[in-house]
């Protein structure tokens, strides 16, 4: 809770302009500080998440249609390459709070579902929504995570130990408009209090109302 990242395209001292990922420090008056940059055409990055400790920090990358879930370490600002770089679309990555797994989002069965990968070891991903799902959140104390199923919000239990995890099938905890955020990493829009009770997020009002198409039968007999 120190610092916050962001993506950022600001001029420093020498005039060379991101894109690129900076800090802004709480305890500090000083303007924000550019962690790194990637001065290429068509390249982006966006930060998603923090580790527990603050010593790494999860981010998207987005190049000519190649997304990759990327990490930098805090204490030297190494950026440690692509933890998932492919065709298809990873997005919205999450450190677990004990720091060991990585929730994220790809569409590698044709749709967007969410996963979950160790952070910097061996092991296969795992698939935990069934029937699609974007935005994955963890709970504080590991024991659940969350995700969005379009107006549906998803839980699952989590059974997590040193070399293993498993999950529960998903379950609605409720649904209703609530707004999504289709840019930047893709991570989730909303948020949970630490005992995992309360939820807060945007909710969308003056809803579009869906257009109708009405079908006449028999028109002729009219």
């Amino acid at each position: 809770g120190k610092q916050l990242a962001f993506s950022s395209e600001f001029a420093e001292d020498d005039g060379e302009q991101g894109p690129g990922i900076a800090l802004l420090s709480f305890d500090s008056s000083d303007p924000p500080k550019r962690l790194f940059r990637t001065p290429e055409r068509r390249y982006n990055e966006f930060p998603t998440s923090w580790s527990w400790d603050g010593n790494w920090l999860l981010y998207s990358s987005l190049k000519d249609e190649i997304t990759s879930i990327e990490v930098v370490r805090m204490d030297n600002n190494e950026r440690s390459g692509a933890l998932d770089q492919t065709s298809n679309l990873v997005e919205g990555a999450v450190f677990s709070p004990n720091g060991k797994w990585i929730a994220f989002v790809s569409d590698y069965s044709g749709r967007k579902e969410i996963y979950v990968k160790p952070f910097l070891g061996p092991g296969a991903r795992k698939q935990v929504s069934l029937d699609g799902g974007y935005e994955p959140l963890w709970s504080r104390d590991g024991s659940e995570l969350f995700y969005r199923e379009n107006d549906k919000f998803m839980v699952v239990s989590v059974q997590n130990n040193t070399s293993s995890i498993a999950f529960s099938s998903p379950n609605m905890m409720f649904e209703g408009p609530f707004r999504t955020y289709n840019y930047g990493g893709r991570e989730h829009n909303y948020d949970v209090t630490s005992d995992g009770k309360q939820f807060i997020m945007v909710h969308r009002i003056n809803q579009p109302k869906p257009k109708v198409i009405n079908v006449i039968l028999n028109w002729p007999e009219l």
